[in-house]
């Protein structure tokens, strides 16, 4: 229907272009299809408005057929979800009930893993235990401590590790 209409719009506001009924649909046939070989286009401004409506018909169209057939696989895969869930026994509400639990122990586990850590001699996270802690004296006076120069503390340790890229 678009294309048979497009087609005689198209040859009678830009009729230079097109000679006759069947180029404007051969036009018409390329612009929805989206494909557009470029052999006609229109050139008067009539015709390229033309244009514009049979391209928004041929997305349209296209994003129609697309979703139809999206609904379709997406209805088969929620009737074999609820025959599996059928075939189970289980229902939704005991699926949702399920995963409450499971969140619910993990959710324990993270709790008991925050108050291990809490508990700890080292309040530091473990990737630190190996980089000393400055002096109160270091902190407020001289370069700062992981500064691209190595330096000495009082016990002879390295410190400043990090290297400048």
């Amino acid at each position: 229907m678009v294309v048979v209409v497009g087609g005689i719009l198209i040859r009678f506001l830009d009729h230079e272009e097109y000679s006759n009924i069947w180029v404007g649909m051969w036009w018409a046939l390329q612009t929805v299809t989206t494909v557009g070989y470029g052999d006609v286009t229109p050139k008067h401004a009539s015709g390229r408005i033309v244009a514009a409506f049979v391209m928004l018909e041929g997305i349209a169209f296209l994003t129609i057929i697309i979703a139809a057939i999206t609904s379709t696989f997406v209805e088969r895969a929620a009737e074999e979800r609820e025959a599996e869930e059928e075939a189970q026994g289980e229902t939704a509400e005991q699926r949702i009930e399920s995963q409450l639990q499971d969140l619910a122990l993990r959710m324990a586990h993270v709790e008991a893993m925050l108050s291990s850590q809490s508990n700890r001699k080292h309040p530091r996270p473990r990737w630190l235990w190996s980089v000393p802690r400055p002096t109160r004296e270091e902190a407020t006076q001289g370069p700062h401590p992981l500064d691209t120069k190595t330096q000495s503390d009082t016990s002879g340790r390295q410190r400043g590790h990090r290297r400048s890229g």
